[in-house]
Order: C-alpha cells, then structure tokens, then sequence
C-alpha cells in the first residue's frame, strides 16, 4: 500500500510511527503538525477527505478508532492515536456530544470508566442477548409447577416464616384476586409455616398493609350493587403499591358500576371524600344513622371496590369471621381444606366497635381519572411487567392473561424487553408448549437450572383451588379445577393427582373458607 501511495506514515518521535490511509492526509497534517510525514506521493484531489480543522480532526480519528477497537479506555485511546490523554478526552467529550460514543463499563472487572461505539456497542449487547438465550435449555410444564411451588414456598420445607415471610409472601401475592373468605386460611398459612393472624393485623394497622378490591363491579344492567361478601374477589398488598395496582386494573378496563346515589353508601362516600380517612364512630355520628345502616352502607362499597380500612379485621368480618387476631393455628401443616358454612341466623354484625379495625378511606389511585398523561403507558406496562416477574419468576402471555390487569399484554411485552435490554431479565425458551416471548428474573433461570438435577421423588402438594398456582385447564393438562374456597388440587412433581374437598375447622382468628 506505501509502495502504491494509497498509505503512509506519520513519525511521532520517541512514539513511533503513525499509519494512516492516504486520503485522510489533510486530517493528519492537522494533527501532527510538524512531525514528519512520509508519503509515496499525494492522493488526487478527487480523493482526498478535506478536515474542516483540528477538532473536526481529530474527532475523525477517533470515531475510526472506536468504531473498530470495541470499549477503550481514554488513556488507551490516547496510545493508539498518539494524541496526548488530554487532547483524547476533549476529542471523546466532542464525539460523546454528537451521540457516536458511550461512557460506562462495559468489560468484566474494569478498572476504570471505558468508551464504547454506540452502534458497535448494540451489537454487542445483540449478539450478547442471543448467546444468553441459547444457553437456556426448555423445559416442561411439569418442571415449571415444580419451579412455582417452590417459588411461592407451598412445596414441603421451602415454607416461610416469621413477620418477614408473611411480608414476602404478601408482596409476591400482590395484585392476585381472591376470596375474601380465602386469604389467610388458603393462601397466607399455605406460605408461612407458623403464621399468626396477629401479624397481618400489626402490618396493617402500621400502614405497611393495605387491602382492597382491585376490579370494581361493572356498569353492565343487573350487576346490582349488593353488600361484599366472603367470596368478593380482594388483594392484599403493601400499602405503597396499591395505588399503581388500582391503576393498572382499571385504566383499561370495563366501565365499573357508578357508585350509589342515595342512602348510607352515597352519605359515607361523599363524607370520606370531603373529610378523608374516619374511624367508624366517627362516621355513625357525622350520617347520624344507625349503626347497622353505615355497616351496611361499608360493606356495599367495599363491594364496589370503592374503599378500603386501615386494619383487616373488616376484611375478616366480610368473610364471616369475628374474633380479632392473635390466636395461633391449630392442627397439621397443610390439613385438607373444606367449605365453612354459617346459617344466616349465626352471622353476626360487621364491624361491631371495640375491635380494631382502624380508619375507613377512599380507594385513591396512582393517577386520577381523566389525567393518566401523568403515568404514561409505557411506565404503567413496567410496573405490571415487575409485578408479574416477581409472582410468576418465569412471564409469558399465557400466564399474563389469568391477572386482573388490562394493560395490553403488548405494552407489558415492550416493558419486558426493555428490562432485558438493561441486563435485569433474561429472555429465552423457558418452557416448551407455548408460543411468544418468554422473560425470566435471572435467580429464576438459575432456579431451574438447578431444578432440572433434582430427581422426582413423589412431592405430594395439596393446593387451595383459590391459590394462583392453580393452574389446571390452563397450563396443566386435565379439567379446570374451580377457584373456589374450600376445593382443593393435589399436585404430585408438579403433575396433577386429582381435587377435591375435605372438612376441617377454620383457625380461629383467620378468615374461614366458605
């Protein structure tokens, strides 16, 4: 190429020599100016690259250098181009300026802030991607029930425990609908191993805790607007979540009932709203109506999904339960569950004074209606998608498509690929049998790796039909088992053995089944 004139040399003193493409001369005698400069002869005129000055220059440089290098640190940069490290980091502020460099660390273990090309540095990151997907290898959906029971600690000795595991257990649940009769005696006892009504009382009374009825009732004729009952679908969740998940179930959805117009239910309303959170004594003496009349009138807004109370001893009285927490469990782990019945003569009045049941407030969501601009789509997409990762460990449509959410799943799937992009999910093939993406949180991916090496050993698991990992007729094979209190699916390694019902005496203290 020197012998051609289509390259030449720049000698850089104690540095060597510098070589550089014939074409690119105007842009090297600006550079190195006064160093020696050995060329054949000079390119024709229609073939020379004309540098505007200096900066543009050298911004040439090193654009070509980053472009074929990868990540580079500036002093390195600097040894390639024989500029000095002070002229190579004003030259990587300019092309970091214009967009064609990033700063970060981008190398295992580097020492020190790199420079990468922005185009080179997607692909990368692309062909990084594709690697991670190819090492996963699908499995059954046997193997993910297996997966799941352990995810959610319903396997045997993977159990929860303490004030921490109830709040681990409540945060994974969080945004699931069930029951009202359902939550502590199906779901809360399944997960942690030596649960004491009198926690979940502490964490709400505390305002760590909050519950609700997510999916209000819809507008649609013969709804009706009856009172909550033991089998009005609730969440529990932190507190500080709840108003993103009311967003995330209602911004899409249904037109929900309007609230009550007349009555103790649009007297309470419109009292709640003008002076915010009461206690019930406080709400009986403002609507000067009988006690049974705001009893009432709670319960028939709790049923529309219209508020909510500081304790869960209303929950419990929803459910048909009235003595206040604090008595232990009774009886083996994971005893067959029945129905529990009471006759109308035996249940008593909701919300009687003298237990603690806390303060009585509106359901107030992340945005208010008509002004959702301020949580845009795509940040609510990301929310649901973090929320979806956390319960199910492993996320596709399929499994997506069972929650109360309305985001579009196409909107969750952009949030998904978002968060894999940032290196905090992994994409890939998880499990076989179900087409579209599939995302999982990286201890899932190594969840089931080591999963995949444990024999079956004939893992009997008794399951509440209201528990979100009944997943029977819809990613298991065999009839739909219904989400009903009380029924029952036995899983053996993940495969389903059959369902059914058993009797057994509610805990005292927790909401029966019904």
């Amino acid at each position: 190429l020197e012998e051609a004139g289509r390259a030449g040399r720049a000698l850089l003193r104690d540095e060597g020599a510098l070589w550089f493409a014939a074409e690119h001369l105007a842009a090297v005698s600006l550079l190195y100016a006064g160093r020696e400069i050995l060329l054949a002869r000079p390119p024709p005129q229609e073939a020379r690259i004309e540098a505007r000055d200096r900066e543009d220059a050298r911004a040439r440089l090193l654009r070509g250098h980053a472009e074929v290098s990868g990540p580079l640190t500036i002093p390195e940069l600097a040894a390639r181009s024989g500029l000095s490290p002070v002229d190579a980091g004003r030259g990587v502020a300019q092309l970091e300026a214009g967009g064609f460099v990033l700063r970060g660390r981008f190398t295992p273990a580097a020492a020190e802030e790199e420079i990468c090309d922005r185009a080179l540095l997607a692909r990368i990151h692309r062909y990084t991607l594709e690697q991670l997907r190819q090492e996963i290898a699908p499995l059954p959906v046997q193997e993910l029930m297996r997966f799941l029971l352990r995810w959610h600690g319903v396997a045997p000795g993977t159990e929860l425990s303490g004030r921490a595991g109830l709040r681990a257990a409540i945060t994974r649940l969080r945004g699931f609908e069930a029951p009202a009769a359902s939550w502590e005696r199906e779901l809360l006892q399944a997960r942690v191993a030596d649960y004491e009504p009198a926690w979940l009382d502490e964490l709400a009374l505390s305002g760590e805790l909050a519950w609700a009825r997510l999916t209000p009732r819809r507008a649609a004729a013969g709804s009706g607007r009856g009172p909550a009952s033991r089998a009005t679908p609730v969440t529990l969740a932190p507190r500080a979540d709840l108003g993103l998940l009311l967003e995330a179930v209602r911004r899409f959805g249904p037109e929900p009932a309007p609230p009550p117009e007349a009555g103790a239910g649009a007297e309470i309303r419109a009292l709640l709203a003008d002076r915010g959170a009461l206690f019930l004594d406080e709400i009986v003496t403002a609507t000067r109506r009988l006690p049974q009349d705001v009893e009432r009138g709670l319960r028939v807004l709790v049923g529309l999904g219209l508020i909510t109370a500081d304790g869960v001893q209303p929950l419990r009285d929803v459910a048909g339960r009235h003595r206040g927490g604090g008595s232990r469990r009774r009886g083996p782990r994971r005893r067959p569950l029945a129905p529990w019945r009471t006759s109308r003569a035996e249940e008593p009045r909701l919300f009687l004074r003298g237990r603690p049941t806390g303060r009585w407030s509106l359901l107030e969501r992340a945005v208010p209606p008509g002004r959702e601009s301020e949580l845009d789509t795509e940040g609510l997409a990301e929310e649901v998608a973090r929320v979806l990762l956390d319960r199910w460990g492993v996320v596709f449509r399929d499994l997506a498509l069972r929650e109360s959410f309305t985001a579009p799943w196409r909107e969750v799937l952009r949030a998904l690929r978002r968060l894999e992009a940032r290196g905090l999910v992994r994409g890939g093939r998880f499990v076989t049998g179900f087409h579209g993406e599939q995302f999982a949180l990286p201890e899932a991916v190594e969840a089931l790796r080591r999963l995949r090496r444990e024999p079956h050993a004939g893992e009997r698991v008794v399951l509440a039909a209201v528990d979100p990992l009944n997943l029977t007729g819809a990613l298991l094979p065999g009839a739909r088992v219904p989400s009903q209190p009380g029924r029952t699916v036995t899983l053996v390694d993940g495969a389903p053995e059959e369902a059914g019902t058993a009797p057994a005496p509610p805990a005292a203290g927790a909401v029966g089944g019904r």
